[in-house]
């Protein structure tokens, strides 16, 4: 008597009972195994957004272009990990972790091309270009394109042909902001000139009256 209730041993629904424990043990560390693999998984999404900087509230931060190629290949990695996990690709809950890491690819083509800008602006901006330095600023172009197309590889129902077309487009926003940049510039040397002009006009004609 326990409590005022007879406590009844039966061994058939006892066996049940253990039956069922151990099933509910097996349930229980399945989830868990799951749930670790996840935790795995949001630990290396959060390693890969560390390794990205902050170019919204710093500019000048750019990720260097030898970067790019193990960039690319941990983007590719994690993507694979994430599709071979049927919880992730399956649980409601887990959509906005895998829109995120589905949307990784065009982050880091964004990236390449922050820094595709700013290789752009070195060689505009520098003093002398030697054949040495236009052989490393070639290297750095092809590392830069070949990471590129690489990462557009990784966008779903993305078609290879198109790779061309958008770099392209990448190239000519690129070119464009440094011409709007370049315009303001033009624009005062233009006036600088002008004023030097008249100035050395009036400097001729006030000699030629002195010497009258």
């Amino acid at each position: 008597n326990d409590c005022g209730n007879d406590i009844i041993h039966n061994p058939v629904t006892g066996g049940l009972d253990v039956l069922r424990l151990a099933d509910q043990q097996d349930k229980i560390r399945s989830l868990l195994d799951v749930v670790d693999r996840i935790i795995a998984i949001r630990f290396q999404e959060a390693t890969w957004w560390d390794g990205i900087p902050n170019t919204t509230v710093f500019p000048q931060n750019v990720v260097p272009f030898n970067r790019f190629h193990s960039f690319v290949d941990e983007t590719r990695r994690l993507i694979e990990t994430a599709h071979a996990e049927e919880v992730i690709c399956h649980i409601d809950c887990l959509q906005s972790m895998r829109d995120r890491i589905n949307g990784l690819p065009e982050v880091l083509m964004c990236c390449i091309q922050s820094t595709f800008a700013n290789f752009v602006s070195r060689i505009l901006t520098a003093k002398r270009l030697s054949e040495e330095s236009l052989d490393q600023y070639f290297c750095e172009y092809q590392t830069l394109l070949q990471a590129w197309i690489e990462a557009f590889s990784l966008i779903e129902n993305e078609r290879a042909d198109d790779a061309a077309t958008k770099w392209t487009g990448c190239v000519l926003e690129v070119f464009s902001f440094e011409i709007s940049k370049a315009l303001p510039s033009a624009a005062v040397d233009a006036i600088s000139d002008d004023r030097l002009n008249n100035e050395g006009s009036s400097i001729a004609s006030t000699d030629k009256f002195e010497d009258l």
